[in-house]
């Protein structure tokens, strides 16, 4: 599995994995997905603000249990209790976090940025 980058906003959650393989010499297409915030009508045994914090944990969880690091960025406007129990578990999944400034085009724009950087300054074998 390729890294994630995800970005908190008021509306939901955007993620984005980078290209695995990472081509040094061809197109490192990244695909985004968004997820809004479901409207929880209750919370069932728990409180509705509680109710609504695990359901962020367990989205982050499942998204990034198998990365070694995410980029992590949270729009001005988001909630940042979200915010807060994705780091709890990204921190559970002993996964390391880079936080990043928030992109008009959400984790996709992330990424694509995050690719573009990395070729750009990858070494490249002799000759090439």
């Amino acid at each position: 599995m390729s890294e994630p980058a995800i970005q908190i906003s008021v509306g939901g959650l955007s993620w984005a994995y980078g290209p695995d393989p990472l081509h040094l010499d061809a197109d490192n297409p990244v695909e985004g997905h968004f997820a809004r915030w479901p409207d929880l009508l209750s919370g069932g045994p728990m409180p509705l603000d509680m109710a609504e914090r695990q359901l962020t944990y367990q989205m982050v969880y499942a998204l990034c249990e198998d990365a070694d690091f995410v980029l992590l960025a949270v729009e001005p406007d988001a909630d940042l209790r979200r915010a807060g129990v994705a780091e709890c578990a990204l921190e559970a999944i002993w996964c390391g976090v880079t936080m990043t400034e928030p992109h008009p085009d959400g984790a996709a724009g992330i990424m694509r940025d995050h690719v573009e950087w990395t070729v750009a300054n990858s070494p490249r074998p002799p000759g090439l």
